[in-house]
Parts: structure tokens; C-alpha cells; sequence
């Protein structure tokens, strides 16, 4: 089941804005800059800390180094995809909760990545509203 439909929007985008998130660190990751940008304006905007990886191995290196209270990541990364991402995270202990974010809106797409330990799956291009309700969601604060 995609995102989209776990997911409906329960409010207008207004009533999502700043400080939602504050105090809340999230890592971003997305190998295209132009989306990476956009989804850390879009957390930021709420109130976020955002730190932002293009692929797998970065990112596990800022999860060693990083608490986060959540994680975006594109499932199409290069070299290692997020799938591989969330189950090396998993293997390493890391707890951080996942988000997924792809181009694909079929339901083996999303049965994977949900399979592998995503908790949502969200369909590109983003609805900024749905991002800020999956993080509300499914972040564990460690303030």
C-alpha cells in the first residue's frame, strides 16, 4: 500500500508550518541535488536540523556519528540502493526509523522497501504536506 493512501492529508499546509518539527534532527538522503534541496527546505521550513547524503555509504557514515530522529532516503541511490541502506542500518544496530521516497507507485515497490524496514513509502514528486505527516509520524525524538 503506498503512502499516499496511509497517508491523506489531514490539514492545509498552513497548519503544518514552523517549529512542527523543532528540535527534531533529520538526515536526507537523495543522490539528485535539486530534490535533495527541496525536501531539506520543506523539513527545514517546520523547524528541523537537516543533514543531507547522495548515497548509502555516507549516509551509515552520519548515522555513526549522528542521532536522528528520522531518515528520508530514495530507494534509487547509486551504488548501494536504500534498501540495502536500511537493512545495513539494521544490521548495525542503528534504530533511526526510515522513510522511503520513489519514482515507483506499484505495490512491489513498496512491499520491498516496507519488507526491509522502511515504516512509509512516499511517492516522488513529494507532497511536502505528506513528508511533514509521515516525519510527525514515525520520528522518535531524541530531544
Amino acid at each position: 500500500m503506498s503512502q499516499r493512501a496511509q497517508d491523506e492529508p489531514t490539514g492545509s499546509s498552513p497548519a503544518l508550518r514552523a517549529a512542527q518539527l523543532e528540535g527534531f534532527a533529520v538526515l536526507i538522503v537523495e543522490d539528485d541535488a535539486d530534490s535533495s534541496e527541496l525536501l531539506a527546505m520543506v523539513v527545514e521550513e517546520h523547524g528541523a536540523r537537516v543533514k543531507t547524503a547522495f548515497d548509502s555509504v555516507t549516509a551509515l557514515e552520519a548515522l555513526g556519528g549522528t542521532q536522528f530522529d528520522v531518515v528520508i532516503s530514495d530507494i534509487g541511490l547509486p551504488g548501494h540502493d536504500g534498501i540495502w541502506l536500511v537493512e545495513e542500518a539494521r544490521r548495525r544496530g542503528l534504530q533511526a526509523p526510515f522513510i522511503a521516497l520513489s519514482a515507483y507507485a506499484d505495490s512491489m515497490a513498496s512491499s520491498r522497501a516496507l519488507a526491509a524496514g522502511f515504516l512509509a513509502y512516499l511517492i516522488k514528486p513529494i507532497d511536502p504536506t505528506l513528508v511533514i505527516q509521515a516525519v510527525l509520524r514515525h520520528a522518535k525524538p531524541n530531544r
